[in-house]
């Protein structure tokens, strides 16, 4: 690897892959359409034919929707325990939800979002080949091969945040791949776009970032001539071209949660507080408490997705450090980075350690393979001649590259059953299941299993049945959100990114509000505030009595009615209307 590192940038070296522009973006403009078509057809088939949304997908099209529909609509409505883009890319669409109400209602717009983003992703492994030289009939496999594996089409297509991950994630790898080989300003213009956008979409964009800019920083310096300070200065300054959006970005996100929420890391209490609430079903799953439990269960994720992924990333980095051929660093400190992120934040116990934070595997897998088969750097046709060493140097490349494309394909089976066992795939099995020839089995997950948005309906259509006032309804969206988001009549609802929320929560009564709908999740500010006394239909809070439940796949609503006020006087005839 250090060979790799040091191996200076030369005219011979450049991958000189020229396409008349206008021809070059026509392909581009094809290749989009047809894997956008892909994923949107397989998102209606999701959302609109079989009412499967996942509700990471539907929370971040709520949170959007916050922006535009709420009592209280401006931006920061969006939230801060997210990254904000995916849930910003909805609100254009969620704009024209009046005329096409299921891009709300059932959180369609995240679809959309996500097949452009995966289709993006398509069209820039497609580049990155390009760049690599790879002959034609191997790089359309390789696209292929990555455009329709089982967790590339499904994540392209349900709508979660996998999809811009995986695009900016792509696109770095194409900014990068490029600097290794011209050392050219625009490629680090690319880079540092690709990061600074790419961290308001993921976190893990702090990985991929960190390693990237120091692959930078040492090859720059190690390839620079020069005395020491000027190789320095030149390192520093390719460096700070390259990162300084993305610190840009996290300076904003940090500053505008510290100015609004109060705190600049709010994203990173909630999930600590949701993951240690899931450490028991956690454990179930993986098989014990330990971190050599998890480290073995997330290394069978990788084996899932990509059975090779070790034998061919090994590979391509060993005939690459025998090369002197930099390039396979570039996959490595984006994809690469976020693969070992994921692992070591699971091993840890700081995340759920879903099957879909280990997708990056599979760029990062084919990729590696491109690299692996993708010809010398500087070389130029093999000469024709007959004789044996000759001949079995030209079939040496179609002998590798055929077994890199059958390593990759494997991959496709041996994914779709993955994913279809609840235990693999905690999220994935129930829409799995939605495929020709699979059943729903007991063991998918209900909180993905069809139905699991019935109570939610049920109680979006009880208040606006009632067509009560703006404000009457307080609730805690952290738990609730497919209830406001269904909701032809959002105004009725009183939540955390109002202005009021928080005089609310403190006297509800005072301000008029008529009902507490409240969740047994276990951080909902309402039941923290009001805890619930007595059982069965005889349950009361301190200033209410309980009306009825809403039970859903995950969650149980209670409603309760306001009847008095905090200080113990009786509510108001107003409040206690409905």
């Amino acid at each position: 690897m250090v060979a790799v590192a040091d191996a200076p940038p030369s005219a011979s070296s450049a991958v000189a892959v020229s396409h008349p522009p206008g021809r070059a973006r026509n392909r581009g403009i094809l290749e989009f359409s047809l894997a956008f078509s892909i994923y949107f057809i397989a998102g209606w088939q999701l959302a609109i034919t079989h009412h499967a949304i996942v509700g990471d997908a539907m929370a971040r099209v709520a949170n959007g929707s916050y922006v535009i529909f709420s009592r209280d609509p401006h931006l920061a409505a969006i939230g801060f325990v997210w990254n904000p883009l995916p849930s910003l890319a909805t609100i254009p669409l969620l704009g024209l939800s009046q005329w096409w109400p299921d891009l709300k209602a059932q959180a369609f717009a995240g679809n959309i979002v996500s097949a452009a983003f995966m289709a993006g992703s398509v069209v820039v492994m497609r580049r990155i080949f390009d760049e690599l030289d790879l002959a034609r009939v191997m790089s359309w496999s390789l696209t292929a091969l990555f455009a329709l594996h089982p967790m590339i089409l499904l994540y392209g297509a349900n709508g979660d945040s996998e999809a811009p991950l995986l695009f900016f994630l792509a696109l770095a790898c194409l900014g990068l791949l490029r600097w290794i080989a011209r050392r050219d300003l625009r490629s680090l213009m690319m880079i540092g776009l690709a990061l600074g956008l790419g961290y308001l979409s993921r976190q893990e964009f702090l990985a991929a970032g960190g390693l990237t800019l120091v692959l930078i920083l040492v090859m720059t310096y190690r390839s620079t001539t020069g005395d020491r300070v000027h190789r320095r200065w030149s390192a520093f300054l390719d460096a700070t071209l390259a990162g300084l959006p993305l610190g840009f970005s996290i300076v904003c996100w940090a500053g505008a949660g510290l100015l609004i929420m109060g705190t600049a890391t709010s994203y990173l209490s909630v999930n600590a507080e949701q993951v240690t609430a899931a450490q028991g079903g956690i454990a179930s799953v993986v098989g014990g408490y330990e971190a050599i439990d998890r480290l073995g269960y997330n290394l069978g994720q990788l084996l899932l997705l990509e059975p090779f992924w070790s034998v061919i990333v090994l590979g391509a980095i060993l005939v690459s450090a025998r090369r002197r051929d930099a390039r396979i660093l570039a996959p490595v400190a984006t994809f690469g980075a976020v693969v070992a992120a994921q692992v070591a934040l699971f091993t840890n116990g700081s995340t759920f350690g879903w099957l879909r934070f280990a997708i990056t595997v599979i760029p990062l897998t084919i990729l590696s393979a491109a690299v692996l088969v993708a010809p010398r750097l500087g070389t130029t046709e093999p000469s024709r001649t007959v004789s044996n060493r000759s001949r079995a140097r030209r079939r040496a490349p179609i002998i590798i590259g055929i077994a890199v494309i059958a390593g990759c394909a494997v991959a496709i089976p041996r994914s779709v059953s993955g994913m279809a066992n609840s235990r693999w795939g905690r999220e994935e099995a129930a829409l799995v299941h939605l495929l020709p020839g699979y059943g729903w089995a007991d063991s998918a997950p209900s909180a993905y299993s069809p139905g699991w948005l019935d109570g939610y309906d049920k109680a979006a259509q009880y208040f606006s049945d009632r067509k009560l006032p703006d404000g009457s309804v307080l609730t805690d969206v952290q738990y609730t959100f497919p209830m406001v988001l269904k909701s032809d009549r959002p105004h009725q609802f009183v939540i955390p990114s109002d202005s009021d929320f928080e005089r609310d929560v403190a006297d509800p009564a005072t301000f008029r509000v008529r009902y507490l709908l409240i969740s047994n999740g276990p951080s909902d500010v309402l039941a923290r505030n009001y805890p619930v006394r007595g059982t069965g239909n005889r349950r009361r809070i301190a200033i209410g009595r309980f009306v009825r439940d809403f039970r859903t796949g995950a969650q149980t609503l209670s409603l309760y009615r306001v009847t008095r006020s905090v200080t113990g006087g009786r509510a108001s005839a107003t409040a206690e209307r409905g």
